[in-house]
């Protein structure tokens, strides 16, 4: 299954890795998911966060940075799901996951994840 991932505060906390997310993507991908990391992070910050996901070793297939303004990041994250046939996206913004639910996209929050 491609399962997407939202990066800032998701993947990361304050810049630092959120160890747990990253375990349990590791595991995921071992059993064969496709890891797709989607950020409404600016696209010029690309090979930054590459670096970054290389550092702490995320695992990830395609990285996606829509530059999409604040209050529209929703709309960005909804386009590249759909677009990739992402079965599953992690975010922790809870506006987000409610925004994707109510377009028909499986979408679980951090805190559901991690229970």
């Amino acid at each position: 299954m491609k399962i997407g991932v939202d990066l800032h505060g998701t993947l990361t906390q304050s810049l630092k890795p959120n160890k747990e997310i990253i375990r349990i993507l590791r595991k995921l991908e071992r059993g064969g998911d496709e890891i797709i990391i989607v950020t409404s992070g600016r696209k010029q910050l690309n090979n930054l966060i590459k670096i970054w996901l290389w550092i702490f070793r995320v695992p990830y297939r395609k990285l996606f940075c829509t530059g999409s303004p604040k209050g529209e990041a929703g709309q960005g994250k909804l386009d590249v799901i759909k677009e990739e046939e992402i079965g599953l996206f992690i975010d922790n913004d809870e506006q987000i996951v409610g925004f994707l639910r109510g377009n028909s996209i499986n979408a679980l929050s951090v805190k559901e994840l991690l229970g």
